[in-house]
């Protein structure tokens, strides 16, 4: 069956219920219906639940957001089938906008298009099944490739490419750079291309000729624009080299790469060469040429007595600041965008090592709770831990901040009702500010509204940025041209999307004006690595300390609260 027989067919779609089993689809492009079919349109990234399937890959279904009453045929081309739990995240609170979501205006960088065949029908576009391959290095142009290689969103930022006009894009002879597709690329690349396809691009970018047909007239004013090209292609490497979050150990071969070309004799004729090569030999021999602002420490409270609770909660938690905060400097963004692409992560790795240290802090906090005996010893100690949290809450260290919260909140704490019972008002009001600082509630918009205001050195709550980075690996990776072709272009919008998520992450990587006292931080380390419980014997101490009540006291209890003598 043809679209045009779709678009001039009386059938219509099946009710819902006489489908046995149905299930969702995600929006990969916009789709106009041809007025007066009974086709179903939609734009990008809405979520549709199918209820018929045509051989002809003609689907039918029902929007599930913005409107369910919208329904119709559409092609199956246009869409990708999501889980049901994805889907349910997409429309369960339509008002609230996902972090990162491109649909939010507020944000938006991936602005929906239109993909159309060389007739202009939206319904006859074929969805190619893979990318070619445009990583063969070939002799680039003077200019940017065909308008169908590279597309722009409303607000003039790049939104698709192919990768050679990507790399020309990024070489371009403007008088100003685009800062943030710059920036964007070389954080993202290698999840589109390889390095050594990077480098031989840029290297021929760097010898690029003129047009055969050029005439003499124009030649000088290409001469120039020629030069702009060169010196970029240059700052290119100089970032790349300059950046310790580009090239990963693994990847300092590319230096003898770069040696060998500055060494040319027109290359070398560039200041930015010269400059390079510095560089480069002070990467190599391990010397950092950055200048080092040591700011005033703020010396800390004395802890002489290395009991945990006899530490104050103040200097508890700037020591656990400084620790959490070493830990997560030590995250390079391109190990979470590999990592949130599915890349397996070592136990070694600093994003595993981030969360076993939060883990075990979680861990503690409920052993250090039932190790008290009695309910008003415990209720101490909640209130102890609670004060650590809300010192961590003022001192913007949101993940110990989390991580004790959710200590706190665990079934083998929270069941302690007689503890509670004895915790103060003012302690309960603390938590509940922690709690409500990283309530998932509306997508988070509480602690979003927050972060935006912080100024570093700050911690995050790295599950929140993860979760956001997953949710952008988990868009597109290609989207189609749009100008009759066959071609797929790379999804820019959606690497310039996980730069940003990153971007963010590296802004707190400030250490803390804090002075570490080794005696203190000793202790704590010593801690941490004794939590040897499980959560199952955590939990056999809990029901211990505070049996279940007997049924009929249960039933009782139920009956008073209901208001009931």
């Amino acid at each position: 069956m043809s679209a045009g027989d779709h678009m001039s067919t009386t059938k219509e779609p099946r009710n819902a219920s006489s489908s046995p089993t149905t299930f969702f689809c995600r929006a990969l492009y916009d789709y106009e219906a041809p007025e007066g079919s009974s086709c179903l349109s939609f734009l990008w990234n809405d979520v549709i639940e199918v209820f018929t399937q045509e051989p002809s890959g003609w689907w039918d279904g029902c929007l599930a957001r913005p409107a369910g009453d919208k329904r119709g045929w559409f092609p199956s081309n246009y869409v990708t089938v999501v889980s049901d739990e994805e889907a349910e995240l997409s429309f369960s609170d339509p008002d609230a906008a996902v972090p990162g979501d491109p649909t939010n205006t507020d944000s938006a960088v991936l602005p929906r298009s239109e993909a159309k065949n060389e007739e202009g029908d939206p319904t006859g576009t074929s969805k190619p099944s893979a990318l070619p391959s445009p990583l063969q290095p070939g002799l680039l142009s003077s200019r940017l490739h065909a308008l169908a290689e590279i597309l722009f969103d409303p607000r003039g930022s790049v939104r698709a490419g192919t990768v050679p006009a990507l790399v020309e894009y990024l070489t371009a002879h403007k008088q100003e750079a685009d800062q943030t597709f710059f920036n964007s690329f070389l954080m993202t690349f290698k999840s589109f291309m390889t390095l050594d396809d990077l480098f031989n691009l840029l290297v021929q970018r760097f010898w690029i000729q003129p047009p055969s047909e050029m005439a003499q007239s124009e030649r000088e004013d290409w001469l120039k624009r020629k030069h702009d090209i060169q010196s970029r292609v240059l700052d290119t490497f100089k970032s790349m080299v300059a950046d310790d979050d580009v090239l990963e150990q693994d990847e300092t071969f590319i230096f003898g790469w770069m040696k060998e070309f500055l060494t040319n004799e027109e290359v070398a004729n560039f200041p930015t060469a010269k400059q390079l090569l510095t560089l480069i030999e002070l990467v190599q021999n391990g010397s950092d040429n950055a200048i080092e602002v040591v700011p005033p420490l703020l010396v800390a409270e004395s802890g002489n007595q290395l009991k945990p609770w006899d530490i104050e909660p103040l200097e508890l938690a700037r020591q656990l600041t400084i620790t959490e905060s070493q830990l997560y400097r030590g995250i390079r963004p391109m190990e979470c965008l590999q990592q949130a692409h599915g890349s397996t992560t070592d136990n070694l790795s600093s994003i595993a090592i981030f969360i076993q240290h939060t883990n075990k802090i979680a861990l503690w906090v409920a052993e250090s709770i039932l190790s008290k005996e009695d309910p008003w010893q415990r209720a101490r100690a909640v209130e102890h831990i609670v004060s650590t949290a809300d010192w961590c809450r003022s001192l913007n260290n949101f993940s110990t901040m989390t991580a004790i919260t959710s200590g706190l909140n665990s079934s083998l704490v929270r069941r302690l009702k007689r503890t509670w019972e004895h915790v103060d008002h003012k302690h309960m009001a603390m938590f509940k500010t922690c709690e409500e600082t990283i309530s998932s509630d509306r997508q988070f918009l509480k602690y979003r509204s927050l972060i935006t205001s912080v100024i570093p050195p700050c911690i995050p709550y790295f599950g929140f940025s993860y979760s956001v980075l997953r949710y952008v690996q988990g868009l597109p990776d290609l989207v189609p041209a749009e100008d009759g072709a066959r071609s797929i272009l790379v999804n820019f919008a959606k690497r310039r999307q996980a730069w940003e998520v990153m971007n963010d992450m590296k802004r707190w990587r400030v250490p803390y004006n804090l002075d570490a006292i080794p005696s203190i931080q000793a202790r704590i380390e010593e801690i941490l690595n004794s939590t040897s419980s499980t959560m199952d014997s955590l939990y056999e101490k809990s029901l211990e300390l505070e049996p279940r009540a007997p049924e009929d006291e249960k039933m009782a209890q139920l009956l008073r609260e209901s208001g009931f003598s």
